[in-house]
């Protein structure tokens, strides 16, 4: 039985292999996020929201990428991206009713889990030199 609403961009597969390819290496290629499953969570929510998938084609400038490192264990590298559209989409379904478990929604792509190095690491990587396609908003129940 559905526990709640999950919706997300996906990103272009000429994008997720470019970041495939820049990013493959990091952490010793360990447990790096495979070029298939690259997206953005808009929503995430431990109630049911009513949601609609649908068109969405945006692209994500190369100027307003930065990394970060996110999750309840701070293990997560993430490439952080701004668009007001994706901010639209998460604000869309809190004001239906959806939760989120962090104190605010900070858009992004997971790079990579169980990263090791920290901030010292993170910070000898480079910014990809390329925009980033998106399409596509995809609703789904939230089974966990």
């Amino acid at each position: 039985m559905a526990k709640g609403t999950y919706a997300y961009v996906s990103i272009t597969k000429p994008s997720s292999k470019k970041l495939f390819d820049l990013y493959k290496d990091i952490n010793g290629g360990i447990a790096v996020t495979p070029k298939d499953d690259y997206h953005i969570t808009t929503t995430y929510s431990r109630n049911m929201v009513k949601l609609r998938s649908k068109p969405v084609y945006l692209r994500l400038e190369k100027e307003h990428f930065s990394f970060g490192i996110l999750g309840d264990n701070n293990n997560y590298l993430v490439l952080k991206v701004k668009h007001e559209q994706l901010n639209e989409l998460h604000q869309e379904a809190m004001d239906k009713g959806g939760t989120w478990d962090y104190p605010e929604y900070i858009p992004h792509i997971s790079l990579c889990s169980n990263f090791v190095g920290g901030g010292k690491e993170m910070n000898s990587l480079e910014l990809p030199d390329f925009d980033i396609g998106v399409f596509g908003y995809y609703v789904e129940e939230l089974k966990e």
